[in-house]
């Protein structure tokens, strides 16, 4: 279980990251032969200063951890989150965000909804 406190890593997913859709197509057109098709993923680093609960259902509470990233850090170069607090999710299931923390070994960490 993460606790406030604990220093973390979160694996972003920049296709899902608002923007990011007209910076690659900026890209592509700049140096067509230079850039993939594939979004990048990037890691950062942070501490958990809150947890709490959002409601996605009228009978469910889903988790999430609010990380405040390290400064200096660049993600893939292009999505600055130097010293920004951020809120992550913790559900289970799939990635709808775009950024999940995860274990050295790249294996996400989650924990269970609530269901009242």
């Amino acid at each position: 279980m993460l606790n406030i406190g604990d220093n973390v890593r979160v694996r972003f997913n920049l296709s899902k990251i608002n923007g990011m859709n007209e910076f690659v197509q900026k890209t592509k057109t700049a140096n067509p032969q230079a850039t993939s098709e594939n979004y990048p993923i990037g890691l950062a680093y942070g501490q958990i200063i809150g947890k709490g609960y959002n409601r996605t259902t009228p009978k469910q509470l889903s988790p999430y951890a609010v990380v405040q990233f390290a400064k200096q850090q660049l993600v893939c170069g292009c999505y600055d989150v130097s010293g920004a607090a951020m809120a992550i999710s913790l559900e289970e299931g799939p990635d709808w965000y775009g950024a999940r923390i995860v274990d050295e070994n790249g294996s996400v960490y989650a924990e269970p909804s609530k269901l009242y």
